[in-house]
């Protein structure tokens, strides 16, 4: 598969450039100095929307479409083998990739390790935005971060007031800056009992609940004389 250098950009073609995910995706080069073209059947707000940042935008879908200065083809799967541009590239040789496999180089698909104190939180699921949930003040966040919604996935729930040591989340975004600036960015927001203590750059197929292994409950129990003052958070008081 053709691999992008962004430090380097180039001139791509979006075949199909109308479709929400395709446009912006194309929006996302735009804005990083790629040279972008594209092609469809008819105009629509999305397309003018790109125009006005400088895509070159064709229609209908023509093989005159691929021009000679075009360095990579990106296609969606509604695309048909006797697409005259789809045709036309070939015969060019020119590199084509899937917009789900552009998607994979343009979002990379991070990989973190969390501790958290859950005395003061519903849990780890949240169930809409804002509310007092482990994920949701992650999702706040990192989408804060990436400026577009995120999806926080965790290779686990826990339920309200229950604490963690290792959880395990990824979430898929387009972040400029390296998993180390990435974990401080996000130590720096996140609330004093929430800690990110690893952050890194895992496969696009890596899915924290999927391929989650195992799991490790441990339950501390307090038989005293006295009560467990400073402990009383992390313990179950059994009694005198």
């Amino acid at each position: 598969m053709y691999q992008i250098n962004f430090n380097q950009p180039i001139h791509i073609h979006f075949m199909g450039i109308g479709g929400i995910s395709m446009s912006g995706l194309a929006q996302i080069l735009l804005e990083a100095g790629f040279t972008v073209s594209g092609s469809d059947s008819k105009k629509s707000p999305l397309t003018e929307q790109l125009t006005h940042m400088g895509a070159s935008i064709k229609y209908p879908q023509m093989a005159s479409n691929i021009t000679k200065d075009i360095d990579l083809v990106v296609y969606t799967a509604a695309i048909s083998g006797d697409n005259p541009e789809f045709v036309e590239a070939k015969n060019q040789n020119l590199p084509m990739i899937t917009r789900a496999e552009l998607l994979g180089q343009i979002m990379k698909n991070y990989k973190m390790l969390i501790e958290y104190d859950g005395t003061r939180y519903k849990g780890w699921e949240s169930h809409k935005a804002g509310d007092m949930t482990i994920q949701g003040k992650l999702v706040n966040v990192i989408e804060h971060l990436a400026g577009a919604p995120v999806e926080v996935i965790g290779c686990g729930r826990t339920d309200a007031g229950v604490h963690a040591k290792g959880m395990v989340a990824n979430a898929k975004l387009d972040a400029n800056m390296t998993p180390e600036e990435m974990k401080c960015y996000l130590n720096h927001y996140l609330p004093e009992d929430i800690a990110v203590l690893e952050v890194g750059v895992a496969s696009e197929r890596f899915h924290s609940r999927y391929n989650a292994v195992g799991k490790t409950y441990c339950y501390t129990c307090y038989i005293g004389s006295t009560k467990p003052v400073f402990d009383r958070k992390y313990v179950d008081f059994l009694g005198y």
